[in-house]
C-alpha cells in the first residue's frame, strides 16, 4: 500500500519495498494465462544501439500487478500496481542483449517472455 506523507513544502509519495526478484517463485497456474508480447516495427533498423518501443499486454491477474522489463539479466523498467492492458516500455535498447518480461501479483510470478 502506497502511504501519503504531507511535507511543508511539498507531498511525498512513498511506496511499499519492492522485493528483489529472487523472493517470487513461477506460479503454475500463471503459465497459460493471455501475457502476450508485441513485437516492435522498427524502421530503419541499425545495428548500432537502435531503441524500440515495445508494448506488453498484461492480463487480467484478479489483482493489481507489477510489471517487470530486464535487460542483460538486471531490472531495467517496471509498471507499478498496475491493472489489466497494454503497457509500453520507451526507448528500449533492443539490440544490446536479453529482453525479458514477466509481472508478480502477489508473491506469484508470471512466465517470462524473452527478446534476444
Amino acid at each position: 500500500m502506497a502511504t501519503q506523507v504531507k511535507n511543508t513544502n511539498s507531498d511525498w509519495l512513498f511506496f511499499e519495498n519492492i522485493q528483489p526478484i529472487a523472493v517470487y517463485h513461477q506460479d503454475p497456474s500463471l503459465l497459460e494465462d493471455d501475457f502476450s508480447l508485441h513485437l516492435p516495427i522498427i524502421k530503419n533498423l541499425v545495428r548500432s544501439g537502435t531503441l524500440a518501443d515495445i508494448a506488453v499486454e498484461l492480463p487480467d491477474a484478479g489483482r493489481s500487478c507489477n510489471l517487470y522489463m530486464y535487460v542483460d539479466g538486471r531490472k531495467s523498467d517496471l509498471y507499478y500496481n498496475v491493472g489489466p492492458g497494454v503497457y509500453t516500455f520507451k526507448n528500449v535498447s533492443y539490440l544490446s542483449g536479453k529482453v525479458e518480461f514477466f509481472y508478480v501479483t502477489g508473491v506469484r510470478k508470471s512466465r517470462t517472455i524473452t527478446l534476444e
